[in-house]
Parts: structure tokens; sequence; C-alpha cells
């Protein structure tokens, strides 16, 4: 079954890839995992999300279904890829840290079968102890022991690693459109911080902009940036606790759009090195709508406030009135 995984990713990664043939490798994929697995995922009981103190797990059963959103797996595949390959340049081998797996490890599942086990070795995290049970399996199923040093079910936003100088990789794709309700923030501050000051970080930022759109949803006009989630972002602030938050206040009485326009947040996602998800390319970067743009033209300035407590996410204030 390798061998079928190993196909897949030869596909993926070929610079020849079509839409077509996006769509089929990963069909095939999905295949193969639910082959590998008793695993319900239409299971009422597996589409509960898992709430933590920082944030929300979502339910292994749409953890799984990320699979579904072409643009982000094939991202996440070549980004993570590349960064394998720039980190091999500079070693025989190194340690991936996978935090948030979900049922299937699925972006990592192809590059075991792409890299021998003396390249790339793993160590897989996750929350829900049934994504964890059931990643064991698949990695029985496949061979890939000898890449994987430990699969541990655990809450990554309070881990302490036990080998931090020796991973080389912090991949997590724990995360919402606009960073919400999801713990993308919290895990890599944490883990990241207790990391070498050269480990690589996966996605290499998220980027949130205050944009104006057109009602179709087709024009979109930047209004200014709002938060850039990047190694420097979380070097400055590695101990996240439950009242953690950051505030930026816009000027917003010479910004005039028309009387159609909405305003909304906007995400985009650099995987590694031009790999990168663009504006409502995938479930990840559809944009977060605020409402009409007319309901705000009387407004001098607005808060824009990020949080971790009580659940992730954005809200926004208009002379002290919360909007959202």
């Amino acid at each position: 079954m390798s061998k079928s995984l190993r196909q897949i990713a030869e596909t993926l990664f070929s610079d020849a890839l079509t839409p077509q043939k996006l769509e089929n490798s990963l069909k095939s994929y999905r295949s193969i995992l639910l082959n590998a697995t008793t695993l319900g995922l239409d299971d009422q009981y597996n589409k509960r999300d898992v709430q933590l103190q920082n944030g929300i797990a979502i339910g292994l059963s749409w953890a799984g279904s990320c699979l579904d959103d072409p643009i982000r797996t094939l991202k996440f595949f070549r980004g993570t890829k590349r960064a394998i390959e720039a980190k091999l340049t500079e070693k025989e081998s190194i340690h991936l840290l996978y935090a948030g797996t979900g049922p299937f490890a699925t972006l990592i599942l192809p590059l075991l079968s792409h890299f021998s086990s003396d390249q790339l070795q793993v160590t897989l995290l996750d929350v829900n102890p049934t994504s964890v049970e059931n990643v064991s399996q698949i990695i029985d199923y496949f061979g890939f022991q000898n890449h994987v040093q430990e699969i541990r079910c655990v809450d990554a936003t309070k881990m302490i690693l036990e080998n931090p100088l020796e991973l080389d990789i912090l991949l997590s794709e724990t995360m919402q459109h606009a960073l919400q309700r999801e713990l993308q923030v919290v895990i890599t501050s944490h883990l990241f911080n207790q990391m070498r000051a050269d480990a690589i970080l996966i996605p290499q930022s998220i980027e949130l902009d205050i944009v104006c759109v057109s009602n179709d949803a087709v024009d979109i006009q930047r209004i200014d940036q709002f938060l850039k989630v990047d190694v420097d972002f979380l070097r400055l602030h590695p101990k996240m606790h439950a009242d953690w938050h950051i505030e930026k206040t816009m000027d917003f009485s010479k910004f005039h759009g028309t009387p159609n326009d909405l305003l909304a947040i906007s995400t985009k996602i650099k995987v590694y090195e031009g790999e990168e998800i663009q504006w409502n390319e995938s479930g990840l970067t559809t944009p977060k709508i605020i409402g009409d743009l007319k309901d705000f033209q009387n407004a001098n300035e607005l808060v824009f406030r990020y949080a971790i407590s009580p659940e992730p996410g954005c809200t926004i204030h208009s002379e002290s009135t919360q909007i959202i």
C-alpha cells in the first residue's frame, strides 16, 4: 500500500499536475485512507468537538474531511516537502513534529512514502484519543513504523517537549478561516518557543487583513493588516495565557467604498517558500464577512481584537461598542 501512496505523492509533486489529476489523486488518497481503517466518519460521536481550555479541537470526522479541500491539501504537501528538503541540505536526518494529526495524519503520509526513515523521523500528536488510535493503526497498515518516533494523545497547548532541541520542523494545521475557534496560534506559540532558533514553522505565516469586498466577492480591496502570525510574532508572544489578546486600532474615517461593498477579514497562508494559499482558494482562506460597509461609514475608528479566551477569534469595536 505504501507503493500506492508513493504514486499519489509523485503525482502531487509533479510540475505537470492539472486540476483533474489533483482531484483524481485526492479521491484515490481518500479511498486508500478509508480502506485502511474502520473509522466511521458519519458517526455522530466522531463529529463532536473537543472543548479545551484555550479553544476547540474539531471533531475527528471534520478533521478527516479536510482532505476534501484540494488547494489546502496540495499546498501543505508541497510546502512541507520543500521544508524537509531545505533541512536535509543541512543534515542527513531531520525530525518533524506534527501537532494535530486528526484521524489520518493526512498531511504527512505521502511524505513518509517519499522520504526514507533515515532522512525523516516524525512525532505525531493529537488530543483526541480515537484519532490517536486510528493514526497508530494507519502507520502500522502502511508499514511506516520506522519513520515514527512517537504517537501521543496530548493537549499540545500544554505539552512540555522532552526533546525540543532535536526537532527541526513544526507542522500544525489546526485552524479555520480568520483563525477562529481552533488552536493554531496557541499550539504553535507553545511548541515552537520550546524548539531551536533555526527550526522551521509550517505554515510560515498566516496573515489576516481587513478588506473591502464587492458584494459578489470578486473584487477585494485591502484596507490594512490586522495580524500576521509567523516566527517573529510567536517569539514575541511565548506564553499565551487565557487572558492574552492583541489589538489594533484602524483609522476608518478616510476610507470610502461603494454602498454595496462588504467589510471582511481575509486570510492568506504562506505554507513554505512559494507555496501559498491565497484569498478564497480554500476553506481556510474564505473571507469572514463582518457586515455591510455602509454600516461602518460613520465610524472614525475601528478596534480589532484577537483573543484566546473564551474562544479564539476576532472581535471588533467601534466607539466602545462591540460589533462582532
